[in-house]
């Protein structure tokens, strides 16, 4: 699932990955996930990574170890991203927190508090029987906004700009 739209839509917020919004579409997930699985009764693994695109580099979020580091890419397939083991959403929320402390915000002329990255929350989940195993992930996506060179004028703000846009304009060939 992918939220894209104007700056300032609340795309970001939508998808509940800022502290002003607790029961966005990821947390409504992982609350709905969990109470699933366990009412369930059966076996079953959750793992969660978040990472962030920004500037054409993969960052891994909430690696404690390596906070912000960037991971090695290539192609759509990137590797070094931290999997964590999760049993509730609680926890899982605690994950997406931190990882949204180092995530790039700046405010910009339409939105205080713009996030300046893509990101890609992944949850993994494996059931498991006697008989069988189920695997699935669920990929939602927050797009940073495409945004006019017009009213910035310094390098630093330019290059995430041409970044950004040239993100969306990669997606929009592919998709």
């Amino acid at each position: 699932m992918c939220a894209s739209g104007h700056s300032g839509a609340g795309k970001t917020f939508t998808m509940g990955l800022n502290e002003q919004n607790s029961q966005g579409i990821v947390t409504m997930t992982l609350d709905s996930l969990f109470t699933k699985l366990t009412n369930n009764h059966g076996d079953f693994k959750v793992q969660l990574s978040y990472i962030e695109i920004y500037k054409e580099k993969v960052n891994d979020l909430p690696d404690e170890k390596c906070s912000g580091r960037t991971l090695l890419a290539k192609g759509l397939k990137f590797t070094g991203s931290a999997k964590l083991d999760i049993t509730s959403s609680e926890e899982a929320k605690r994950f997406l927190e931190k990882g949204n402390q180092n995530r790039h915000f700046r405010a910009t002329f339409l939105n205080a508090t713009s996030s300046r990255s893509h990101t890609v929350c992944s949850i993994f989940v494996e059931t498991r029987t006697e008989s069988k195993r189920i695997g699935a992930v669920a990929y939602l996506v927050d797009l940073a906004c495409n945004e006019s060179i017009r009213h910035n004028d310094q390098p630093a703000i330019l290059q995430e700009i041409f970044a950004i846009n040239n993100g969306l304009l990669t997606l929009g060939r592919v998709v």
